[in-house]
C-alpha cells in the first residue's frame, strides 16, 4: 500500500515512518519490505535525510548509491558537491573509481568554482589510489587555466598528486605557470636521482 501510493507521488512521510519501523523489525521480510520502500522513496527524491538517522548497513549503501546518482543529475550546486564529496569517501576506501572518474569529469565542466575545486579533491584521491592518470591531467591543465585562485591551487594540488605517481611532467611543462613550474623542478630531479640509483643498483647486481 504505501509503496503504491508512493509511486504516485503521494504519502512520503507516512511511508518514511512505516519504512523507519519495518528496517529496525527482527523480522527479515519486514527488513525486505522496508528496504523495497525506502527505494521507492529515493527514487522520489525523498527520504535521504530520515534514512541517513537509521543505523542499517544495507540501507545506507542504496542511501549511497541513490545519493551518488541524484547528484550525478541534479543540478542543484549543493547536492552536486554533496556526491562528490560522497564519491571522494567511497574512493579513499578503495569503491567505486569508475563512477567517481565520471562524476569527476563532468563537474569540471561546471561553471560553478566550488563545484570545479570538489572535482579536482575527487580526482586527487583517485590519483592517490593509482587511478584516473590521463583524465587527472586534463582536468588539472584546466585548472591551472582557471582564473578562480582557489581552482588554480587544487589543480596544483592535483599536479603534486600526479607527479609523486610519476604522472603529468608532459602536460605541466606545457603550462604557464610559476608555481607548478618550480613544483614541477623538484619532482623531475627527485625522478632523476630515483632513476639514477636504480642504474647504479642495477650494474652493481
Amino acid at each position: 500500500l504505501f509503496k503504491a501510493l508512493v509511486e504516485k507521488g503521494r504519502g512520503f512521510d507516512a511511508a518514511a515512518a512505516a519504512g523507519t519501523k519495518g528496517i529496525n523489525s527482527s523480522d527479515q521480510s519486514v527488513q525486505a519490505y522496508a528496504l523495497d520502500l525506502f527505494e521507492a522513496l529515493f527514487e522520489k527524491g525523498q527520504s535521504f535525510d530520515a534514512a541517513e538517522k537509521i543505523e542499517n548497513e544495507k540501507l545506507h549503501e542504496l542511501l549511497s548509491k541513490y545519493k551518488q546518482q541524484r547528484g550525478i543529475k541534479s543540478s542543484d550546486q549543493s547536492v552536486q558537491v554533496q556526491a562528490l564529496d560522497l564519491f571522494k569517501a567511497l574512493v579513499e576506501k578503495g569503491q567505486s573509481f569508475v563512477e567517481a572518474e565520471v562524476a569527476a569529469t563532468t563537474r569540471m565542466n561546471s561553471s560553478d568554482k566550488l563545484v570545479q575545486g570538489r572535482a579536482l579533491l575527487l580526482f586527487k584521491a583517485l590519483v592517490e589510489k593509482g587511478q584516473s592518470f590521463v583524465a587527472a591531467e586534463v582536468a588539472a591543465t584546466t585548472g591551472m587555466n582557471s582564473s578562480d585562485k582557489m581552482v588554480q591551487l587544487r589543480a596544483l594540488f592535483l599536479f603534486k598528486a600526479l607527479f609523486v605517481k610519476g604522472h603529468g611532467f608532459d602536460a605541466a611543462e606545457k603550462i604557464e605557470n610559476e608555481k607548478l613550474h618550480e613544483l614541477l623542478s623538484k619532482y623531475k630531479q627527485q625522478r632523476g636521482s630515483e632513476v639514477g640509483v636504480a642504474a647504479q643498483e642495477a650494474l652493481a647486481n
